[in-house]
């Protein structure tokens, strides 16, 4: 496929559509050629954004366009029927996170890939977040030492509705996901979770969740999840034997050196603030090409959900949870 200029397409045309168009734009060797959403009106708009074709179905969108991959972006319940459609078209996928709504769902849709030589990776934007990056090479290098405590909060900064806490899949399968896979990133594999939920009936309906998760290092994670309130920090804190690192979604991104003083910025005021999300398509598509390994296969968004899973099975028995 080098020198080829790549034809995508858009699956699922709700909010997040922006972000991946965002991501594709200015990319020279990819062509946004269609969309596709059973809300017609929806398909249109996301296919006037780009000069591309609309379709409300997508076995049609898939003969017609003859697409080398597509952003898979429909809720999680519904992508097992539409990733074995997508597969049997040969054409790989770049799937927003969480990869589905449970582990058995995101492995049939792994084996599925597997099948028929499709590449399935997960969006896992965050982990391509300029300050997540400079945070884990202080890990890689020796700097913030080892490990000890990770914590992470995220919010959605306004309270929604049920049917839009549903929408979303629930803060755990939501929000949840993108800290399922920072802690992995930053802290160590899971091994137990003891967590609580505001209920315990409906992961669909989570709003407040707060998790305690023992890694198979020495490091402790802290993940709190809210959708209760109007104001809601988005933060990442990581504390080693070396120092610290403070993530703030809107404000100061740093790094405190424990035998000094000092505070190392992780920031870098030239990128834009779409930067994640044209890292990892950047990096989707040229694993698409052949030219990088993936960092964000499917086995990714799969280990991911199996500590969303955990931590949902702690909220309903109240006890800690094994994970693996």
């Amino acid at each position: 496929m080098a020198g080829d200029q790549m034809r995508i397409g858009i699956v699922g045309c709700g909010g997040i559509a922006g972000a991946h168009i965002g991501g594709y734009e200015g990319n020279d060797e990819v062509k946004l050629a269609a969309a596709c959403d059973l809300n017609g009106k929806a398909a249109e708009a996301v296919a006037e954004r780009f000069g591309g074709t609309a379709y409300t179905d997508l076995a049609e969108m898939l003969d017609k366009e003859k697409l080398d991959a597509v952003s898979l972006l429909t809720p999680p319940a519904v992508r097992m029927p539409i990733t074995r459609i997508i597969c049997e078209h040969k054409v790989h996928i770049f799937c927003e996170k969480p990869l589905a709504d449970t582990v058995a769902v995101a492995r049939q849709m792994a084996e599925a890939a597997e099948a028929n030589g499709v590449l399935l990776m997960v969006a896992a934007c965050h982990r391509f977040h300029e300050p997540v990056r400079r945070t884990r090479e202080l890990i890689e290098d020796g700097t913030l030492g080892k490990v000890r405590m990770f914590r992470n909060r995220f919010g959605y900064g306004w309270t929604k509705t049920d049917d839009e806490v549903r929408g979303r899949g629930g803060v755990l399968l939501d929000n949840g996901a993108h800290s399922a896979y920072l802690l992995r990133f930053l802290c160590g594999e899971p091994v137990s979770v003891m967590a609580r939920g505001d209920r315990a009936d409906d992961i669909m309906l989570l709003r407040d969740v707060a998790a305690v998760v023992e890694t198979d290092g020495e490091g402790i994670g802290v993940i709190e999840l809210n959708g209760t309130v109007p104001k809601s920090k988005g933060i990442i804190e990581v504390y080693g034997t070396g120092g610290a690192a403070y993530i703030d979604y809107a404000g100061e991104s740093v790094f405190l050196p424990g035998d000094s003083n000092e505070k190392v910025s992780l920031t870098d005021p030239d990128l834009p603030g779409n930067h994640r999300f044209v890292r990892e398509i950047g990096h989707f598509l040229e694993c698409v090409r052949g030219a990088e390994e993936p960092t964000i296969a499917a086995e990714e968004g799969i280990r991911d959900l199996m500590l969303i899973e955990a931590i949902f099975q702690s909220i309903c028995d109240g006890a800690p949870v094994t994970i693996g």
